[in-house]
């Protein structure tokens, strides 16, 4: 089995409370030189817009199911650990709302695919 490695950079001072997080695969570059191609895709957006807030949502939802697998990250495990959430609690759920899934579900592009209707 082919093990993937990856880098994770924690930066600081960007305006936020809690550190930004860029993941790469870029082993051979710099720190400075991720930060510095990565800096023009990350664009600042309105945390009032819904279609941003939700996006950080899902990223919040992903790195949690990334850290469920550990070191396991086939796609069996990714789709059990995304299929078995109990009562998490992403970002913008209202107070005592969690989120919870289930193995029986099929996966959201499957549900809405015109294929299978």
């Amino acid at each position: 089995m082919h093990r993937r490695t990856f880098r994770q950079l924690f930066i600081t001072d960007l305006g936020h409370n809690q550190p930004t997080i860029l993941l790469s695969n870029d082993n051979h570059a710099t720190a400075r030189q991720l930060v510095a191609r990565y800096a023009k895709r990350m664009l600042i957006g309105d945390t009032n817009d819904p279609a941003n807030f939700g996006g950080y949502s899902w990223a919040y939802t992903l790195t949690h199911v990334l850290e469920q697998c550990g070191d396991d990250l086939t796609r069996e495990n990714l789709m059990y650990q995304a299929s078995h959430m109990k009562d998490f609690h992403a970002p913008g759920l209202m107070p005592g709302i969690a989120m919870s899934t289930r193995s029986d579900r099929l996966p959201p592009h499957q549900a809405i695919c015109p294929a299978t209707l």
